[in-house]
């Protein structure tokens, strides 16, 4: 979930499932992207601090850790910039 103003992230809430047993919020990462600009270098600076600050475990069955950091990057760089696109549709609608 991502409300913006203007260029910057308003406020944000992200889930991330692949991390454990059970999916768990990003509360570093949210803390650090509400009230910056949308862009790359802010998006990259969270991705590493996802990494640094939730612990991925490895899994037997399905994937390491170190798999699920890269999963967890792409996929949240995906969603991301898709939230922050249809923000401009939702204006558009109002």
């Amino acid at each position: 979930w991502i409300r913006r103003e203007e260029n910057r992230i308003a406020a944000i809430r992200i889930a991330v499932g692949p991390a454990g047993p059970t999916p768990q919020r990003a509360g570093a990462v949210e803390n650090f992207l509400t009230g910056v600009m949308f862009n790359q270098a802010n998006l990259d600076a969270a991705i590493n601090l996802m990494n640094s600050s939730m612990r991925f475990r490895t899994s037997p069955y399905r994937a390491t850790a170190e798999y699920r950091h890269h999963v967890a990057g792409v996929l949240f760089r995906d969603v991301i910039t898709t939230a922050w696109e249809r923000t401009f549709e939702d204006e558009v609608h109002e």
